[in-house]
């Protein structure tokens, strides 16, 4: 008995002491590795306390996975006030649609036609509307106005592929945006990202009692997530890549995403969390756009004043893109003032060390604006190149070799050509200096460009020709890229949609690039 009791105290003990470790240790979830060597001189490894505001990146960034993962899932999606519509489990949400307006209720032009309004609202259990706006308010509804197509010709039998389409800053939601995609053959939606609607007319024009906050210029980055506009944009993106999946008519594992500017930066960060889109094409903005392109437009304290870190931390850190495998086009002009140039070769590098189907493509002097970004061809080529398994003949200009500085001023490289683009050319762009911003924005240095005469032409039994180029880029460039452009018959026959000054520019030409080297291996910017 008397031995009992002593093996029973000495486990007491024990647990005494080990109870009393415990609470005198830091926790491993407080504590950061750094490495401590401004006094030591050595590379020893040490740990630190985690700061608060360390600790609330950390926070924030599991609260924004978690809820992507819930608003990524396979929702079912019901159209309101259909008398079929199955009935849901009691604690089964769904994405309701409900259609409200012909975008262009007159017109007899078939995709023109095609194009609807609908309001989509956040995963709810009930029928909205079987609620007021008020009622709805009152519950925390959230609804996003968009313009919805499907090309005439789509059927169950006869599926399409679909895009969700993302506008840019200085506007709402525009019919335009989805009709330029459903004239590529593209069932699409093109939704608000501010909280706007329309009753009428194919432009969103007034703010929605349902819809959710404006954007915020990242004012709100440590606040929580659902008081932030980037997780509602990318929400949105989410759910209405649900919508198109769900359409009879369209083929769920060929739904992609585009976005202009603004619309850019969202679908790049939302192709990170939504594994499910077939492809992504972000135009102009795309990632790391403020905190790596200091002396730009769109990072200037000016215009951006609260992008600072922590924002780029939490929105655009390299870990996240890192992990993004979504086959992407970054598309860009080489004098954006918004983004310039750095950002998007940051991006593409970043996306490339583990997507083997990134691609940028820098078009020469392509003018920032929604309307000419959203009727850029290769938008639509790169989306049928994707999803035809990369062998459909609208594809675009594919090169045999990533070109980096490594390469050096002087190389081969071929330059493989779908069947359906003639008259090839080549032009080598380049400055002699690292670029930099006057006070308005605009790009201080000129590109220069000398004409690349082909070496040879080979033809491959699936029709496509292999061009072959040696690159030389003159002794004193600094930087460079080398453009590919092409005619293409197809491209031109299709409708124009948009007519600003300068809509016929790029009207059936088809475009190509290198990324942007920079033959000594300096910093694409001057510093500020």
């Amino acid at each position: 008995m008397k031995s009992t009791r002593r093996i029973f105290i000495l486990l007491l003990v024990l647990a005494l002491l080990l109870t009393a470790c415990n609470n005198t240790l830091p926790s491993s979830t407080n504590m950061v590795a750094s490495t401590d060597t401004e006094d030591s001189g050595s590379d020893e490894t040490v740990s630190r306390e985690l700061t608060e505001e360390e600790k609330l990146l950390i926070s924030l960034k599991g609260d924004i996975k978690s809820a992507m993962t819930e608003n990524t899932k396979e929702y079912k999606v019901l159209f309101c006030d259909v008398s079929d519509n199955p009935t849901l489990a009691a604690d089964e949400k769904a994405i309701w649609v409900v259609e409200l307006f012909k975008a262009y209720p007159d017109s007899t032009d078939e995709a023109e036609a095609a194009i609807t309004a609908v309001h989509i609202y956040y995963p709810m259990h009930d029928d909205p509307s079987d609620y007021t706006d008020s009622e709805l308010n009152t519950m925390g509804v959230i609804r996003v106005f968009a313009y919805m197509g499907i090309p005439d010709n789509a059927t169950s039998q006869n599926k399409v592929q679909g895009i969700v389409c993302t506008h840019g800053g200085e506007g709402h939601a525009y019919a335009k945006y989805c009709l330029e995609a459903v004239r590529h053959g593209y069932a699409a939606i093109a939704f608000d990202t501010e909280g706007y609607h329309a009753l009428n007319g194919i432009e969103a024009n007034e703010r929605d009692l349902l819809g959710h906050k404006e954007k915020d210029n990242f004012s709100t980055a440590k606040n929580s997530i659902k008081e932030q506009w980037m997780y509602y944009v990318i929400s949105d993106c989410a759910f209405a890549n649900t919508v198109l999946r769900s359409l009879d008519a369209v083929d769920k594992d060929k739904v992609g995403i585009t976005g202009i500017s603004w619309g850019g930066l969202a679908v790049t960060v939302a192709s990170c969390y939504d594994s499910r889109f077939a492809f992504c094409v972000p135009v102009y903005l795309s990632y790391f756009v403020s905190s790596q392109t200091n002396d730009a437009f769109f990072g200037s304290t000016e215009y951006n004043p609260d992008f600072d870190k922590f924002a780029a931390d939490l929105w655009q850190d390299a870990e996240t893109l890192e992990g993004n495998t979504v086959p992407t086009l970054l598309i860009n002009s080489q004098k954006d003032r918004f983004a310039d140039i750095s950002s998007t070769v940051m991006t593409y590098k970043t996306l490339k060390k583990n997507n083997s189907k990134a691609y940028v493509l820098i078009k020469p002097d392509l003018p920032h604006s929604q309307e000419a970004g959203a009727s850029q061809p290769e938008i639509y080529r790169f989306g049928d190149w994707v999803c035809s398994n990369y062998g459909n003949e609208k594809s675009f200009f594919t090169i045999n070799k990533q070109i980096t500085s490594e390469l050096g001023r002087s190389y081969q490289i071929s330059i493989t050509v779908p069947e359906n683009i003639t008259n090839v050319s080549a032009i080598l762009y380049y400055t002699t200096e690292p670029l930099s911003y006057s006070s308005s924005y605009t790009l201080e240095q000129s590109f220069k460009s000398v004409f690349i005469s082909a070496d040879g032409v080979q033809s491959r039994g699936d029709g496509s020709s292999v061009y072959i180029y040696t690159v030389t880029a003159p002794d004193n460039a600094y930087l460079y890229y080398v453009s590919f452009y092409g005619e293409s018959a197809y491209d031109k026959n299709i409708p124009i949609t948009y007519t600003y000054s300068g809509s016929f520019v790029f009207n059936g030409m088809i475009f190509g690039s290198s990324a942007v080297v920079v033959v000594n291996n300096g910093a694409i910017n001057k510093s500020p």
